[in-house]
């Protein structure tokens, strides 16, 4: 009865370890894809603070990935106003807010240099 719950359970680590394999091996095709594309991937939090940007975001924006995460897209990359005068801090707390109402947007943001993009 015993063995029959080792075989078991032995069949069992095999078959996650496969799926783990599995998961692994898709993470790094998704991860290449994303490195590069050349657009910008970039991902944050409910809090607006950025928690992933993709290889070709880091060289546009001029800054390594260390000095990105954690910090706010309203402080970093994301000027108060563009330069028609749009309230891109109101802009960005409204799609913190709903993002639903988000599906594609646009907006002027700034580089390390001061560029604007």
């Amino acid at each position: 009865m015993a063995r029959r719950g080792n075989d078991e359970t032995r069949l069992e680590i095999r078959r996650l370890r496969r799926e783990l394999a599995r998961l692994r091996s898709e993470e790094r095709v998704y991860r290449e894809i994303v490195d590069r594309t050349n657009a910008i991937v970039l991902r944050w939090d409910p809090q607006g603070r950025i928690i992933f940007m993709n290889e070709f975001g880091q060289r546009l924006f001029g800054y390594a990935e260390e000095e990105l995460v954690g910090r706010s897209v309203l402080e970093l990359i994301v000027p108060n106003t563009e330069s028609s005068g749009r309230d891109l801090v109101a802009m960005i707390h409204d799609l913190l807010r709903h993002p639903e109402y988000y599906v594609a947007n646009e907006n002027e943001n700034v580089a390390r240099d001061g560029k604007r993009l």
